[in-house]
Parts: structure tokens; C-alpha cells; sequence
């Protein structure tokens, strides 16, 4: 009896890891949804190449921890944008005729 015992208690963390990966969907967001873009490409290389923790694919939707999610977006931050360069633009002047409403 004793060597069952331990038998058993040996295979709880292997049992509680299957236990895990048998729920399908809970605890995990649709990381499309999430960060707010309507197809899955933008999604599927930071979650193919783990940048996204804990991501993986469940009926051809990315689903990851909320968690994970929150953790990637603040890890690649707001971007800055650099003012444009209206010297170098060749479509500047279009831009002022029809601002201008008119041709000339």
C-alpha cells in the first residue's frame, strides 16, 4: 500500500500539468480581439515566435493569458512617429490645391 502511495503522490504534478492542458479555453483571450486588429496576421509571429508567453492556437484563433497579452503590449510601448517631411513630399502640392478647393 505504501508503494502505491507513493506511486500516486509521484505522478501528481504530471497529472495536475494534463489536468491543465485538457480546459480548451479558460483563463485565455482571443489575442486578435485583444490588442484590437480584426485578422490574426499581425498576431500569429509574436505568439509563433513565444514573444506573446503561454500563446497557442485554438481553432485557428491565437488565445493567450490575458496576463501575457498586457505584458507583450507593454513591452513594445508606444511608438513615436517623426513629423512629416513636407520639403521631401511630392505629393504636397496636390494636397494644398485640394485643400484649397480648386484647381490652379
Amino acid at each position: 500500500m505504501k508503494g502505491l502511495r507513493g506511486l500516486v503522490l509521484a505522478a501528481v504534478p504530471e497529472l495536475a500539468a494534463l489536468i491543465d492542458c485538457a480546459r480548451p479555453d479558460e483563463g485565455l483571450v482571443d489575442v486578435a480581439s485583444f490588442v484590437g486588429v480584426s485578422k490574426q496576421r499581425p498576431i500569429a509571429g509574436p505568439c509563433r515566435r513565444g514573444e506573446i508567453t503561454n500563446a497557442r492556437k485554438v481553432a485557428r484563433r491565437w488565445k493567450a493569458p490575458a496576463a501575457s497579452v498586457r505584458a507583450w503590449l507593454e513591452a513594445k510601448g508606444p511608438r513615436l512617429v517623426g513629423p512629416r517631411d513636407a520639403e521631401g513630399d511630392e505629393l504636397e502640392p496636390m494636397r494644398r490645391r485640394l485643400l484649397a478647393g480648386g484647381r490652379r
